[in-house]
């Protein structure tokens, strides 16, 4: 047997063996982390009520800067959502909310989260005829005869 034939032989079975050394290996580091519970639907239902019905720190971050507990709720009322806060979450708001500061201020490391807000009903108003009346104007608009609406769950 030539001497290239075993050289490549030892070399490929050196290669067989750092392979699945290194799959064996990123596996007992990896196996840890699967087996733990972290996939509990009634951990997330608890983040997300938490998120809806906490007003946050500071109570009135939907006005300005960053905050450092993350919550939706207006303050003195957490079943009403507070709309400055709301519109943070979009992005073409010019202060609008990052991902990283929204996940540093709900304070749980091994939780990434999805925020999608949309509206329950698509209604197209019209502006029918501005009118004066003393110092302020007052729009009316026109609603379509027919909504059309559909739920998701």
């Amino acid at each position: 047997m030539p001497t290239a034939a075993i050289d490549f032989t030892l070399a490929s079975f050196a290669m067989i063996v750092l392979v699945l050394g290194a799959i064996f290996g990123l596996d007992m580091v990896v196996s840890p982390f699967m087996e733990e519970n972290s996939h509990d639907p009634e951990r997330y239902h608890q983040i997300g009520r938490y998120m809806l019905l906490s007003h946050g720190e500071p109570s009135t971050w939907g006005a300005g800067g960053t905050p450092s507990s993350l919550g939706f709720a207006r303050e003195g009322d957490p079943y009403d959502l507070d709309i400055d806060k709301v519109t943070r979450l979009n992005t073409s708001n010019s202060y609008a909310l990052n991902y990283s500061n929204a996940w540093l201020a709900l304070g749980i490391d091994d939780v990434s989260f999805r925020i999608e807000v949309e509206p329950l009903f698509d209604i197209t108003l019209k502006p029918s005829s501005p009118q004066d009346q003393g110092d302020d104007i007052v729009y009316t608009f026109s609603a379509p005869d027919r909504v059309d609406f559909y739920l998701r769950s």
